[in-house]
């Protein structure tokens, strides 16, 4: 009884939580997409390309620790830029200087400030739930069969952002 009662709660958790693998995924390719922005060299904040982690209060801890990884995993430096990741949530993101946005789960209002802040801003906003392309992030990543990048081709033109040519070529586009 007790095993099913635990099986149970894991999956009641899980539909409410995050998918590790994706988000596994998403932290190691965060960095290098975010690379291949044709202007991020104008976009750095004190010569760093900053990803700030957008989250509602309750995900605070799990929003520093991928923070912690990406840094870990970057050593601090991507490409020719020195590397930063920071956790900051949905209420200071006005104010908050950033080079690429990446959005997790958050109440619609939330994701549509984190998404007008990004497009202000003039940078990439990525989201972790692919859902959230509709509200018009600029991209987001799936695993189907195969891991896929979800392209949402009129909110990057409505924010101005220009990627690498060969980045359209590994991409789901959507309008």
């Amino acid at each position: 009884m007790k095993k099913i009662f635990a099986a149970l709660l894991l999956s009641v958790l899980t539909l409410f939580g995050y998918d590790e693998f994706l988000l596994e995924a998403q932290m190691s390719v965060i960095p290098k997409i975010a690379l291949l922005d044709k202007e991020i060299s104008k976009k750095l904040i004190d010569d760093k390309l900053t990803v700030v982690i957008a989250h509602e209060t309750e995900d605070a801890e799990r929003a520093r620790m991928i923070a912690v990884e990406m840094n870990a995993k970057t050593q601090g430096k991507i490409g020719p830029y020195q590397f930063r990741a920071v956790a900051v949530d949905f209420y200071n993101l006005s104010k908050t200087p950033m080079s690429f946005l990446y959005i997790l789960k958050g109440g619609d209002q939330n994701i549509k400030k984190a998404i007008a802040a990004a497009k202000t801003k003039g940078v990439v906003s990525f989201t972790h739930r692919r859902s959230d392309i509709e509200s018009g992030a600029v991209l987001s990543m799936d695993i189907e069969r195969k891991t896929v990048v979800i392209l949402n081709r009129s909110a990057m033109k409505d924010g101005g952002i220009r990627f690498v040519d060969s980045f359209y070529k590994i991409v789901r586009v959507v309008e």
